[in-house]
């Protein structure tokens, strides 16, 4: 396989790859990327008390473990993917839709319902 993306994007993924396969499943996709291209990741976010109860209620996450953002940085980082941007998102359930235009201001707060890192591999 060879260097083919300038942008691979895996959304709500890892955290069905079995815990011992993660870091060589980002390997494996940084691999496939060109020098300066980009990994786009999100994920669940297991420090917010609804989304572990939304992925505890849901049978197609059965099996599912999900990984704090600090564990998806360290693989993208040892699969030399540099994280450019890590933000914290979706705040607001469609109940309260008015207030999510004020969701950028809360991108460093730790309690969004998921995840987002963007990476870029090293050239």
């Amino acid at each position: 396989m060879g260097e083919d993306y300038d942008l691979i994007v895996i959304a709500n993924v890892l955290h069905h790859v079995p815990v011992a396969e993660r870091s060589a499943t980002i390997q494996a996709l940084a691999g496939r990327l060109v020098a300066g291209g980009r990994l786009a990741v999100f994920e669940h976010n297991p420090v917010n008390p609804a989304t572990r109860w939304a992925v505890k209620q849901c049978a197609f996450d059965k099996d599912a473990v999900l990984l704090p953002m600090r564990e998806t940085v360290a693989h993208l980082e040892s699969a030399q993917v540099r994280v450019v941007r890590q933000d914290y998102i979706v705040f607001m359930p469609r109940v309260l839709a008015w207030f999510r235009r004020f969701e950028p201001w809360l991108a460093g707060v730790p309690l969004g319902a998921q995840y987002a890192l963007l990476g870029e591999k090293h050239g």
